[in-house]
């Protein structure tokens, strides 16, 4: 089993408190100074007990811009 170093560990506690604080919904999750992003790629709905995926251009756009803005 591989030891973490002290240092290491306080860095994940850090970033995980930081991810609490921030609302990250889950990964990836992106913040631009226009707002922020969770799966900007992607559609996602649950409809009848099914996950529904697909491309969503128009969210990957906007994230595009507000990433290069």
């Amino acid at each position: 089993l591989a030891r973490v170093a002290p240092d290491d560990e306080a860095a994940i506690y850090h970033d995980y408190e930081e991810g609490k604080r921030r609302a990250v919904v889950g990964s990836p999750h992106f913040f631009t100074a226009d707002g922020d992003f969770f799966c900007p790629s992607l559609d996602t709905e649950q409809r009848n007990g099914e996950l529904e995926i697909a491309f969503d251009a128009e969210g990957f756009s906007r994230f595009v811009a507000a990433a290069f803005a």
